[in-house]
């Protein structure tokens, strides 16, 4: 942390010996407190990666909670995270499951426990061998949940009529 002529409050290190963490996402609360976005390796289970959510004491850096979505079969990458106006944390991410890929969102409340989690599979029916992923969410005043990514059929043919093979 640092203060507003850049000099230096409290820097932290946070791990442990089992787990590889990656911060990638940072935003603060309404309390001023720091909430985190990333994954997190597991060296002790196949390197299983999940996502991770964390908030940071603003004022020491300490740790107030932290909170992993994933499972032991599949992986979770890609985080992105957003407050909404109750202080609530969105979490979502790619998450690899046997071969197709889809969606994983979740809502923590403000002390870190886990409220709901969804996953989102392939839109369209027929598709083989497709990918999805999250790039961004946000809330609403209302607590309602936008996300923006991309979704890819790689064998998906199109003619010059429209007409599509429907990646098989």
């Amino acid at each position: 942390k640092l203060d507003s002529d850049g000099t230096v409050i409290w820097q932290k290190t946070y791990q442990d010996g089992s787990t590889v963490a990656n911060g990638v996402i940072l935003t603060v609360d309404s309390s001023n407190d720091l909430v985190i976005g990333g994954t997190r390796t597991d060296q002790n289970h196949d390197n299983h990666v999940a996502l991770l959510a964390m908030k940071i004491s603003g004022f020491d850096g300490s740790i107030v909670w932290e909170n992993t979505i994933g499972t032991s079969d599949n992986n979770v990458d890609n985080p992105c995270l957003s407050i909404d106006g109750d202080d609530n944390i969105i979490v979502a991410g790619w998450l690899g499951v046997y071969g197709e890929d889809r969606v994983v969102i979740a809502k923590l409340n403000p002390n870190g426990q886990q409220q709901w989690s969804k996953t989102i599979s392939n839109p369209e029916e027929g598709y083989n061998n497709w990918s999805m992923e999250v790039g961004s969410l946000d809330t609403d005043e209302s607590g309602n949940i936008y996300f923006v990514g991309s979704y890819e059929v790689p064998n998906l043919v199109t003619d010059l009529q429209g007409n599509t093979n429907n990646g098989r």
